[in-house]
């Protein structure tokens, strides 16, 4: 009768295997600027976000490289995406 006892209480006890403990990743920091990449894959900060579509034009401080820009969006159809064309404005 004890055998019994021992394999039932065995059987139903809360004998499971060990498991993985869950990788902690590091928190996302909320950073308060935007990045754009432009088509020569340099990139730019931005207080603001870039909104600008097809052959449009915005002129936003950049502060990486610490001087106003002038950044204009064109459509590749090929890419299906925008590319962005950054130059210098002398806004001084």
């Amino acid at each position: 009768m004890n055998i019994y006892f021992v394999l039932v209480f065995m059987l139903f006890s809360c004998n499971t295997p060990p498991q993985p403990k869950p990788s902690v990743e590091t928190p996302v920091e909320a950073k308060n600027f935007f990045t754009l990449t432009d088509y020569k894959s340099v990139e730019h900060t931005y207080d603001k976000p870039i909104v600008i579509k097809h052959l449009q034009t915005d002129t936003l401080y950049c502060k990486s490289c610490q001087r106003w820009e002038v950044i204009r969006a064109v459509y590749i159809m090929d890419k299906g995406d925008y590319d962005y064309f950054v130059g210098i404005h002398n806004k001084d």
